[in-house]
C-alpha cells in the first residue's frame, strides 16, 4: 500500500512539473510572437527590411547594408567598423561619414570631420543637444548628467532652444507657420489653436557652399545663404503640384528667374533668353519654394533666385539656396500654407540678437 501511495505521489508530482514545464515553455512561445520579430524580406525580386513593429528601415544601414530613402536595399553597398588608434569610424567601400549622422543597426552615430565616431560627450547639432554613449550610439529617453532626453535624444529643456525663443519672436506675430533653418538643421513649426507653437520632425538640408550671411553683407554669387526673417513668396516646380495649398507655378519652357536690373529677381516668363537663370534647366527645381530674400524692396547685386529646393544628386552644398531630399520637399509642401515664413540662422542665438 505504501509503495502504490508513493507511485501515486510520483506520477503526481511528475504531471504537475511537466503541465509546470509546458506552461513555462507555452508563456515563452507566447511571449516571442507577440515581440516584434525584424526580418529581411524580398518583394518583387528587391529586398526591404521589415522591422517587425509596422516600420521599415530606410535612409539606414543594418547588418552593414545599405536601405535607400524609400527602404529597398541598394547593392554595391556593405558597411563595417573599423578601429585604429585614433578611434572607430565605419566605411563602405571608399566611403565613410564624415561631419554627419549616420543611422547603424537602429542607432544614431556622428562622425567627426576625420570620420571618427564621437563617443562619450555631448553635442550640439542644428538646434539640439544630444548625448553621445561610450559606445557611440545616441542617448534617447533617459537622462545624462541631470539632464532629461526625449525619444528623439535631444535635450529640450534649454532655455535657449527653440521652443523657448520661436513664440517670442516678431515673426510669430505674423503667421502660424514658420520653417526654421539652424545650420543643417529645418523644422516646421506651427501655431497651436491654444496658440503654443509645436515644431514637426526635424530634417537634415544642404545650404550655401560657403556658409551663411546677414543681406547686408552679401553679394550675388558669393555663394552664402542668407540669414533673416523672410516670407515664403509661392512654390513652383517642374513637375505638378504635389498637394500644396500655396500659389504653385508650373515651370515652362520660357521661365526665367531673372538677374537683370530692370526685372532683378523677379520670376520672368520670356521667349527670348534672359541673363539669370532658365528655371527648366535645373532638376533640383523639381519642387521648389521661393524662399522670398530680397524682395520689397529689391537690392540689385546682392542675390536673386534664393530657394528651398530639391538636393543635388551629388552634394548638399548650393549657391545660396536651402535644399532638402525631395521626400522631404513633398511632406513639407503639403504641409506649407499661404503666408508661410522661413527663419534662416546658424545658431538659435541669432534668433533673440537679431530680434527676428
Amino acid at each position: 500500500m505504501t509503495f502504490i501511495k508513493k507511485l501515486t505521489l510520483f506520477f503526481l508530482v511528475s504531471m504537475i512539473t511537466l503541465s509546470s514545464t509546458f506552461s513555462s515553455n507555452a508563456a515563452e512561445n507566447k511571449s516571442n510572437e507577440e515581440k516584434p520579430q525584424a526580418k529581411w524580406v524580398i518583394s518583387s525580386g528587391r529586398w526591404w527590411y521589415d522591422k517587425g513593429d509596422g516600420t521599415y528601415g530606410k535612409s539606414e544601414f543594418i547588418d552593414g547594408y545599405w536601405l535607400d530613402e524609400d527602404g529597398w536595399y541598394v547593392s554595391g553597398w556593405y558597411g563595417k567598423w573599423y578601429q585604429d588608434k585614433a578611434g572607430w569610424w565605419y566605411q563602405s567601400g571608399t566611403w565613410y561619414p564624415r561631419n554627419s549622422w549616420q543611422k547603424i543597426d537602429g542607432s544614431w552615430y556622428y562622425f567627426d570631420a576625420n570620420g571618427y565616431m564621437a563617443h562619450s560627450r555631448w553635442l550640439k547639432s542644428g538646434r539640439y543637444w544630444y548625448y553621445l554613449t561610450e559606445t557611440g550610439a545616441m542617448a534617447v529617453s533617459t537622462t545624462i548628467d541631470n539632464y532629461k532626453l526625449d525619444e528623439n535624444g535631444r535635450w529640450t529643456d534649454d532655455p535657449n532652444s527653440a521652443e523657448k525663443l520661436i513664440p517670442k519672436t516678431k515673426t510669430a506675430k505674423k503667421t502660424d507657420q514658420i520653417v526654421l533653418v539652424v545650420g543643417n538643421d529645418l523644422s516646421l513649426w506651427e501655431k497651436q489653436k491654444d496658440g503654443t507653437w509645436k515644431a514637426g520632425e526635424s530634417m537634415y538640408c544642404g545650404h550655401g557652399k560657403n556658409g551663411f550671411s546677414f543681406p547686408e553683407n552679401r553679394r550675388m554669387g558669393d555663394k552664402t545663404t542668407p540669414k533673416g526673417s523672410f516670407e515664403l513668396l509661392y512654390a513652383f516646380g517642374k513637375a505638378a503640384n504635389p498637394g500644396t495649398s500655396m500659389n504653385y507655378y508650373p515651370i515652362t519652357p520660357n521661365s526665367y528667374l531673372s538677374s537683370e536690373k530692370d526685372t532683378y529677381n523677379q520670376w520672368v516668363e520670356s521667349e527670348t533668353p534672359l541673363i539669370g537663370e532658365h528655371l527648366t534647366d535645373y532638376y533640383q527645381y523639381k519642387y521648389a519654394v521661393n524662399i522670398g530674400f530680397n524682395v520689397n524692396p529689391t537690392t540689385y547685386g546682392i542675390g536673386a533666385g534664393i530657394f528651398l529646393h530639391c538636393k543635388s544628386n551629388t552634394s548638399w552644398n548650393t549657391s545660396g539656396c536651402v535644399s532638402l531630399t525631395e521626400e522631404n520637399m513633398v511632406w513639407l509642401l503639403k504641409k506649407l500654407k499661404n503666408g508661410a515664413y522661413m527663419i534662416i540662422v546658424e545658431d538659435e542665438s541669432e534668433i533673440v540678437s537679431r530680434d527676428l
